[in-house]
């Protein structure tokens, strides 16, 4: 029995040793294989963290491209262009173009029939005989994405992609131009403006060649047609009236006063001097500046994307053409040919100034009257639409509507406002309110609640983008001695000033450029001042531009046409 029981410890002790050794190995084993689990799981988190920043950066990129693309939409802008577009963005976002495949697609496209466009896309895309065509761009892009746990077993990228769409905002925009008699302004002679006042065929030349001796200028004092040839220059009745010292000079065939065509009358019934711009109408200067820089402008709005309305104003104002007109582009231009400059009221009967002291019915800029037409017309604008207005003026405003419905013009000209400058206080800041019992209301008053209503966001306003264009002397210094700008510096203004703050036409533009940028105001901390203190002279800010002449109408006009599309993204 000692035997069994010594045969039977023995047994045990030796189980027990193996399954000691048993329990360790397995403990190895479980061990091992819990480590490459734990290493397999933490190289595919890898892989999948880099694919998904990768993916994320691809997206965002893509995005950014998108956009790119779609703020190039527009007129004359091929489909190869918004791709590069598209590629330059990716390229700026460092997406390896080496490891890239990029498509590019417009609706226009789709329309055309171009295969291999996406089938989302292709639904996406208005049919090509909708009303409410789309600016859509499509981009898309696909990148190798590099891995590395999964290179060990053989698999070296995973190919990501991604697409996006953009859409260019249609545009409703109103151009507001000033027409009055004052646009006549340039025919000053060898100014260097590039045109030929005294029509001898040689520009800039100084007038000297067929001017006759000691002709007088021609002022806005009015005139009677007498039928007589007052200044004696051979011309009967061209504007120029007689004076206390009559010119005596014997009449020389084609001779011209130095403004000859400040006459509006005379330069609208004139063909087009030499060095005037392509599809001038008239002898009418800077005004054919402004038709040919509004017409270039213009061109570049995307039909049928793109809405263009135009009023013009002098001593009234008139909407040319609705945003809603069809075809509105290709209208617009035709309207913009058809355009003359206004008569200078102050030479009507009704312009009671030199008898009764009155300059109501003898004024001409009628800013205010444009920019209600302006709201009246974005009152029916798409609501999908970017609504953008530019104005373009020559002075400050000192004419407003028949309010009173009794078919006389500029009702907004208290007696307090008739000496000069005539229905505006001297004052270029000054605010009046509408309905005050004895209101001093004006018609600086008009268009500055205007431009308000226009540009305020729309709790109290209709927040439409608005860019201000002020040219000429008479912005930046009416009644004042103007001096001009050297190369690029800035215009300078002299007293004695004759007609109030020289400067009321910049300081309103201005004041339409602030409301016009944010739909608030944020003066003295918007970009037309520095430090509080208001920007220099004819100084070009924010949404506000000051042209020195109508040379320079066109490239403002185009840098604020890039502006408008860089805002479509």
């Amino acid at each position: 029995m000692r035997e069994l029981w010594r045969l039977r410890q023995l047994w045990m002790h030796i189980r027990g040793k193996v399954q000691r050794g048993r329990t360790k190995g397995q403990s190895l084993a479980i061990f091992a294989i819990s480590f490459l689990g734990l290493a397999v799981t933490l190289g595919l988190a890898i892989d999948i963290g880099a694919i998904y920043v990768q993916y994320d950066h691809l997206r965002r990129a893509v995005d950014a491209a998108a956009l790119s693309a779609a703020a190039q939409y527009r007129q004359g802008t091929s489909s190869s262009e918004m791709e590069l577009a598209a590629k330059e963005f990716l390229a700026l976002n460092n997406i390896d173009p080496d490891h890239l495949t990029v498509h590019v697609w417009n609706c226009e496209q789709v329309h055309a029939g171009v295969t291999g466009i996406d089938q989302r896309f292709i639904d996406a895309c208005p049919s090509q005989s909708s009303l409410n065509q789309r600016k859509l761009v499509w981009v898309q892009a696909s990148v190798d994405s590099q891995v590395f746990f999964l290179n060990l077993i053989g698999v070296e990228t995973v190919e990501l992609t991604t697409n996006a769409i953009a859409e260019g905002a249609p545009l409703d925009l109103i151009l507001v131009l000033d027409t009055s008699s004052s646009m006549t302004y340039d025919a000053a002679c060898g100014d260097g403006d590039n045109d030929d006042p005294d029509d001898d065929n040689v520009v800039d030349d100084g007038c000297g060649e067929l001017d006759l001796p000691g002709a007088r200028a021609c002022g806005p004092v009015p005139y009677e047609g007498n039928g007589v040839d007052d200044d004696n220059d051979g011309i009967v009745d061209d504007g120029c009236p007689a004076g206390p010292n009559p010119v005596v000079f014997p009449p020389v065939a084609g001779a011209h006063a130095d403004d000859y065509y400040r006459n509006e009358a005379i330069c609208n019934a004139s063909a087009p001097l030499t060095g005037f711009p392509p599809g001038a109408q008239t002898a009418c200067q800077p005004f054919e500046d402004m038709r040919y820089a509004a017409k270039q402008f213009i061109g570049q709005m995307f039909s049928p994307f793109d809405h263009v309305g135009l009023i013009t104003f002098a001593q009234t104002a008139t909407m040319n053409q609705s945003i809603n007109t069809p075809n509105s582009i290709t209208q617009a231009l035709t309207e913009l040919d058809l355009l003359r400059v206004s008569a200078d009221p102050s030479r009507t009967v009704a312009c009671t100034y030199h008898t009764l002291g009155d300059p109501s019915e003898c004024t001409s800029t009628n800013i205010g009257g444009g920019l209600k037409l302006a709201a009246i017309d974005f009152s029916n604008g798409r609501d999908d639409a970017l609504w953008v207005a530019v104005l373009l003026t020559d002075g400050a405003a000192n004419a407003s509507d028949d309010i009173n419905g009794d078919g006389h013009p500029n009702d907004y000209c208290p007696s307090s406002t008739w000496p000069r400058p005539f229905c505006r206080d001297s004052s270029a800041t000054s605010r009046h309110v509408l309905g005050d019992p004895e209101t001093d209301y004006d018609t600086s008053d008009f268009a500055y609640d205007w431009v308000d209503f226009l540009g305020l966001l729309p709790t109290s306003g209709q927040g439409v983008v608005l860019f201000s264009i002020g040219l000429g002397p008479n912005t930046v210094c009416t009644g004042g001695v103007y001096s001009a700008p050297v190369g690029n510096g800035l215009p300078g203004c002299s007293p004695p000033y004759t007609q109030g703050d020289a400067n009321a036409g910049e300081v309103f533009l201005r004041h339409l450029s602030d409301v016009g940028d944010n739909g608030t105001i944020d003066a003295p901390l918007d970009p037309c001042y520095s430090g509080g203190v208001p920007r220099a002279l004819g100084e070009s800010c924010g949404n506000y531009y000051f042209a020195p002449t109508g040379a320079d109408l066109l490239g403002i006009l185009q840098a604020i046409a890039y502006r408008i599309f860089t805002r479509l993204t």
